[in-house]
């Protein structure tokens, strides 16, 4: 049976859930996988750091894990209020996840590894339709400077990765290690999981 994934939609500080979450775990002696999305809240500006202070106002974080412990980690949240100033705001079966991508490149040697990576794709991960790389050779660019209008090779593309939540995570993590690929946010597919 795969393991299936519930969002805790969580109203408190990032860092604070975070830490709560981790402790959570390693307190029970879990080893399951969750997944704090930081990534999705927006860099506090200045103003926007005054206002939360003012107002009080708290950041929505969400908290993937596996459907198993949501129930105990929901209720650990609740016994810990005083201490964390949380509150669930909502809990959503996860069906999957996906992410955009674009890629430029004029190495050649950069561009066979981007070819080769989303070529060679995991289980649980698939692109969908309308992945077609363009490659090209020019012939008269070369020897041309690294930042010419002309150069003798060029790859670019774009899509769409999508799969499991644990799959697309890790895929998204390693996509991010190539320094030409641009990465779009993690999005997550919502319903019910199959039984």
């Amino acid at each position: 049976m795969s393991t299936t994934y519930t969002e805790i939609m969580v109203k408190g500080e990032p860092a604070l859930i975070k830490g709560f979450v981790i402790g959570f775990l390693e307190g029970r002696g879990d080893k399951g996988e969750t997944f704090v999305e930081e990534d999705r809240i927006e860099e506090d500006s200045p103003l926007t750091m005054i206002l939360h202070f003012f107002t009080g106002q708290t950041h929505m974080v969400p908290v993937i894990a596996e459907s198993g412990m949501v129930e105990s980690l929901c209720k650990a949240l609740q016994n810990r209020k005083k201490e964390i100033p949380s509150e669930v705001m909502s809990v959503r079966d996860v069906t999957g996840s996906f992410f955009e991508f674009k890629y430029k490149t004029f190495s050649e040697e950069v561009g066979k590894s981007i070819l080769d990576f989303f070529s060679n794709l995991p289980d649980g991960v698939r692109i969908k339709e309308g992945y077609k790389p363009t490659e090209k050779s020019i012939p008269k660019g070369k020897g041309v400077e690294a930042y010419a209008p002309l150069h003798d090779y060029e790859l670019k593309g774009s899509g769409v990765v999508q799969g499991g939540v644990k799959e697309i995570y890790q895929f998204y993590c390693r996509a991010g290690l190539f320094e030409v690929v641009e990465l779009g946010k993690l999005t997550l597919e919502y319903g019910k999981a199959p039984a």
